[in-house]
C-alpha cells in the first residue's frame, strides 16, 4: 500500500509515494522532467514493483517542479540535493541501508549523487542517457551492479555503456534487451511479469527471458501492402484498375489502418490514405487540382504533426501506444486528448478543420475537372462536324438503295 509523502529540499516541498516494507529501502528517480517525466512514469512504478516484491521500502518522488513538487527545474543540480533529501528522508525514519535506481535522466542524477558525497550501497541504471547528456563527470561508481538498455536504445546506445561500465565499475553488468527502445513500447508487460527475485536474477544470471520476443518483426499485412501499393495488386484483393491505382493507397492505407492496435501505425498507414489524396489532386492536370493536391499536403502535415506529438506525450506518460493504453486519458491528460480529437477531427475532413478546407477544394477540383472533360468533348464532336467529317457517303456495294452515311463516331447519326 502506496502512501503519499512530503519531504524538503533546499527551501521547497517535494511530493512522493512511499511503499513500507522491509528496513532496506530504496530511492527511484524519473525521467527527464522538460519532457514529461515523473514519478508516475511506468517504467519507474514498474521498478518500484520489482524491489517492492523483493521486500525493499520503495521511494519514488516527484524533481521539484514537478506536478506537486514545488520549484522548477535546476538543470540537474537541484535535482541531486532533491536525491540526497529523499535519502535523508528514509534514514530519518529508520530505514538502511538504501540503494538508487533509476530510469533515464534520474540515472544521472543519481549518478552524479554517489560520484559525490552520497555513496549508496548499491544502484541500477536503467537507460542511461549516454548519448544525451554529459556523464563525463561521473568517475567510479562502486555501489553499480547493474545497467539494463534496450538493443533499439538511441539515447542508451549499448556500444557506449560498454565502453564506459569499466570506468564506473567493472564489476557491474550490462543487459541488453532485445528489440527494446529508450521508452519500451509495449514492452512492459515483461517488466509486469517480474516475479519478486526479478532483479535478483538480473544481478546474477543476466537473465530476462521475460523480455524474449519483444522485437516484432513486420506484419505479412504490412508487407502486402506494399505490393499493393507499388503493383497495384493484391492476392487477396485481385487486380485493382489503372484509374484506381491513385485511389489505392486510401483504400487500402484505411483497410490497414483499421487493423491496427498500435496507435502509431494506425497513424502511419492512415498517411497511406493521405497521400492518395495528394495524388489525385495532382492527377487531375489542373491548376484547381494542383492547388488542393499541395494545400493538403501542407494541412496533413499539420494535422499528423499535432496527432503524433500527443502520441509521444502520452508514449512517455504511459508507456505504451496501444489503444487500451488510452482507456481513461481524457481525464488523466485533458490538454493532451483534446489535441489528439482535434487533430482526429480535422483528418476525417469535420467542416471548420484544416482537413475539411484541403479535402473541399480536392472535390471542387474533381468536379471541375469532371466538366471540363464534358464540355471539351462536346467541342471536340462540334469541330469535326463542322469540318464535314460527318457527311460523307458511300454507295452499297449493288448500288442499290439510298447513299449510307458514314459519321464521324460520335454514335449520334
Amino acid at each position: 500500500m502506496e502512501t503519499v509523502v512530503h519531504f524538503t529540499s533546499a527551501q521547497y516541498q517535494l511530493e512522493g509515494r512511499l511503499h513500507e516494507g522491509g528496513s532496506q529501502a530504496v530511492v527511484i528517480t524519473h525521467p527527464h522532467p522538460l519532457y514529461g517525466g515523473n514519478l508516475h512514469n511506468p517504467v519507474v512504478e514498474t521498478i518500484a514493483r520489482v524491489f517492492g516484491q523483493r521486500g525493499y521500502t520503495t521511494l519514488r518522488f516527484n524533481f521539484r517542479g514537478v506536478e506537486g513538487s514545488q520549484g522548477r527545474y535546476d538543470e540537474g543540480r537541484g535535482e541531486q540535493e532533491d536525491v540526497r533529501q529523499a535519502v535523508a528522508y528514509l534514514q530519518e525514519r529508520g530505514f538502511g541501508p538504501i540503494e538508487l535506481s533509476g530510469y533515464s535522466f534520474g540515472t544521472w542524477v543519481n549518478a552524479h549523487c554517489a560520484t559525490g558525497s552520497l555513496a549508496p550501497i548499491a544502484m541500477t541504471m536503467v537507460s542511461p542517457p549516454t548519448a544525451f547528456m554529459d556523464f563525463r563527470l561521473v568517475q567510479r561508481l562502486p555501489g553499480l551492479t547493474l545497467a539494463i538498455t534496450g538493443s533499439r536504445d538511441d539515447i542508451a546506445p549499448s556500444d557506449m555503456l560498454r565502453r564506459m561500465l569499466p570506468l564506473w565499475n567493472p564489476a557491474a553488468h550490462l543487459e541488453v534487451l532485445p528489440g527494446a527502445e529508450h521508452f519500451f513500447i509495449d514492452q512492459l508487460d515483461g517488466f509486469y511479469h517480474l516475479d519478486p527475485e526479478g532483479f535478483d536474477d538480473l544481478r546474477h544470471a543476466g537473465c530476462l527471458d521475460v523480455f524474449e520476443g519483444l522485437g516484432t518483426p513486420p506484419d505479412e499485412m504490412d508487407l502486402t501492402v506494399l505490393e499493393v501499393l507499388f503493383n497495384g495488386t493484391d492476392a487477396g484483393l485481385g487486380t485493382l484498375p489503372h484509374y484506381n491505382n491513385v485511389s489505392a493507397p486510401q483504400v487500402i492505407g484505411n483497410i490497414l489502418a483499421l487493423l491496427q492496435n498500435n496507435v502509431k501505425r494506425l497513424l502511419a498507414y492512415s498517411s497511406v490514405a493521405q497521400i492518395g489524396y495528394m495524388a489525385l489532386g495532382i492527377s487531375l492536370a489542373s491548376v484547381p487540382g494542383l492547388t488542393a493536391g499541395l494545400l493538403h499536403l501542407f494541412n496533413h502535415a499539420i494535422m499528423k504533426a499535432a496527432l503524433f506529438m500527443s502520441v509521444g506525450a502520452v508514449m512517455y506518460q504511459v508507456g505504451s501506444v496501444r489503444i487500451e493504453a488510452m482507456r481513461g486519458l481524457g481525464r488523466k491528460m485533458p490538454w493532451t486528448m483534446a489535441a489528439f480529437v482535434l487533430g482526429g477531427l480535422s483528418l476525417i475532413g469535420v467542416p471548420a478543420t484544416v482537413g475539411f478546407i484541403s479535402k473541399w477544394y480536392l472535390v471542387l477540383a474533381a468536379v471541375e475537372a469532371r466538366e471540363g472533360a464534358h464540355v471539351l468533348e462536346e467541342r471536340h464532336h462540334e469541330r469535326r462536324h463542322a469540318h464535314g467529317y460527318v457527311a460523307r457517303t458511300r454507295r452499297r456495294p449493288d448500288d442499290r438503295g439510298p447513299a449510307a452515311t458514314v459519321c464521324c463516331g460520335c454514335h449520334q447519326h
